[in-house]
C-alpha cells in the first residue's frame, strides 16, 4: 500500500510506498477523521525547519555583507576627511605629515603621495643621504614646492633631540601636524 502526501499547499507531493497512515475517528460534536501520515509529517517538519534555517542564515550573511559595505564606504569618507591638507583657520597654509622611517620603500611612497595631496613633510630617518635623495625626488615631481624638513635621528638622547628636532620644527609653526606615519622596521634596534 502506498501513501500520497502533499505539502506546501499542494505544490509538492510525495509518494511513500509501504507506509500506512494512522487514523482516529472522533465523534463528540462533529464527525470527522484525523489521520497522521508518519513519513510525510516527519519529512514536512524537517523540510520547513530547513527552509527556516536557510532563510535565517541567508539573512544573517546578507546583514554581515551590508555591514562590510557600510564600513568600506565609511572608511572612504573618513580617508577623504584626513587627506584634506589645507588648514581651515589660516589662509594658504597646509597641514604637516610626519613620516618616521622615510628612507624605506613605504616611507618614500607616502612622502610622494602626501606631497601630491598638498601636505608639508617632516621626514625622519637615521641617515642623511636617503633623506636628501627623497627630498630632491619629491621636489622634482611637484610643480608647487611643499615645506620639507629632514630630521636625522641617529642618537636618541635629549641633547640631540633638543638641538635637531626642536630647532627644525620651528619652520612648521603655522603648519600643525595632522598625520604621523610609522614606516620604520621595528626589528632593527636603535643605538
Amino acid at each position: 500500500m502506498s501513501t500520497n502526501y502533499s505539502f506546501m499547499g499542494g505544490l509538492a507531493q510525495l509518494n511513500f510506498a509501504g507506509w500506512n497512515t494512522r487514523s482516529w475517528e472522533m465523534g463528540l460534536f462533529a464527525d470527522y477523521k484525523v489521520s497522521l501520515h508518519y513519513p510525510g509529517f516527519l519529512f514536512s517538519s524537517i523540510f520547513y525547519f530547513g527552509i527556516g534555517t536557510s532563510a535565517y542564515l541567508f539573512g544573517r550573511s546578507l546583514l554581515r555583507f551590508g555591514k562590510r559595505v557600510m564600513t568600506y564606504f565609511k572608511s572612504v569618507n573618513n580617508a577623504s576627511k584626513y587627506l584634506n591638507s589645507k588648514v581651515a583657520d589660516v589662509r594658504n597654509e597646509a597641514y604637516s605629515a610626519v613620516i618616521y622611517g622615510a628612507g624605506t620603500k613605504a616611507g618614500r611612497i607616502y612622502a610622494h603621495f602626501l606631497a601630491q595631496k598638498g601636505f608639508n613633510l617632516i621626514l625622519v630617518e637615521r641617515e642623511q643621504q636617503s633623506l636628501n635623495i627623497l627630498q630632491q625626488s619629491v621636489k622634482f615631481d611637484l610643480s608647487s614646492e611643499p615645506l620639507i624638513t629632514t630630521i636625522v635621528l641617529d642618537k636618541f638622547d635629549m641633547d640631540t633631540f633638543n638641538k635637531t628636532v626642536v630647532q627644525k620644527m620651528k619652520a612648521h609653526k603655522n603648519s600643525p601636524v595632522k598625520l604621523f606615519i610609522n614606516c620604520k622596521n621595528s626589528r632593527r634596534k636603535a643605538t
